[in-house]
């Protein structure tokens, strides 16, 4: 019989960096600062590098509470 081995489910900055979530938020980031300079008098390329950093630093936070802490205080546990 062969044995399969599954692959193990990344951590650490292998999961809050994985490709499908950069390219996710960069996606999303980039299509918001397109969007959002309308009516402003700003240049469109500093929104759009804003927006990018502002999603970036918000996809490393999800991922950091995404895995601290391992388990919730017993206050929190329903």
């Amino acid at each position: 019989m062969h044995d399969t081995a599954l692959p193990a489910k990344p951590r650490g900055l292998a999961l809050m960096l994985g490709w499908r979530r950069i390219r996710f938020t960069l996606g999303l980031s980039i299509v918001c600062g397109l969007v959002l300079p309308y009516g402003w008098n700003s240049r469109r390329l500093w929104v759009v590098t804003g927006t990018v950093i502002l999603g970036l630093i918000a996809m490393l936070m999800f991922g950091l509470f995404e895995q601290w802490p391992k388990r919730l205080p017993r206050w929190l546990e329903s």
